[in-house]
């Protein structure tokens, strides 16, 4: 099924000309029609094997590959205005370098940044729980590899002689 959803039909990836991808979901089937619109192809609303979800979920790979072709033919640029235009529920599937300069990400303070005593300035996840009277606090950068192996096998009652026999070994 991949990103496909169990129980809607169309609900998934698709990937638009210029190889980005977007998440199409219908859930519920006045969005049926108007994205068929959206895709140029308002015929597929009248089609009988795409009549309502439970029949599109029966015909689910061939609709997905029709959408698939649609999708295909043009930039995601294109497709994000036709499919707001249509108020079709969508959201572009990010990598991680798009998500960490995405505007609403920097908005909403979900990236932080910190000084690191090795690496220098790093910018790491923000909490995603944001309260007015009590900010969350970033007080200490993430680990370096294997940091606190160390200290964490000591709580778990490893002997020093065990830990540079783990070392020794290349376990650790």
């Amino acid at each position: 099924m991949g990103s496909a959803h169990r129980h809607f039909a169309p609900s998934q990836n698709f990937t638009t000309a210029d190889g980005k991808l977007l998440y199409l979901s219908i859930f519920a089937e006045e969005q049926w029609p108007r994205l068929c619109a959206a895709l140029g192809h308002p015929e597929w609303a009248e089609e009988p094997r795409y009549k309502d979800n439970a029949a599109r979920l029966q015909h689910r790979e061939r609709l997905a590959q029709q959408i698939q072709a649609c999708l295909q033919a043009k930039p995601a640029a294109y497709w994000r205005e036709q499919l707001d235009r249509f108020k079709i529920p969508w959201a572009p599937v990010n990598t991680v370098g798009e998500a960490l300069h995405d505007p609403q990400v920097l908005h909403n303070g979900m990236i932080v940044t910190m000084q690191h005593q090795r690496a220098g300035t790093i910018r790491v996840i923000g909490h995603p729980v944001k309260f007015s009277q009590t900010p969350a606090r970033y007080t200490q950068p993430p680990p370096e590899l294997g940091e606190h192996t160390e200290s964490l096998l000591q709580e778990l009652h490893y002997s020093t002689e065990e830990i540079h026999q783990l070392r020794r070994e290349k376990v650790i």
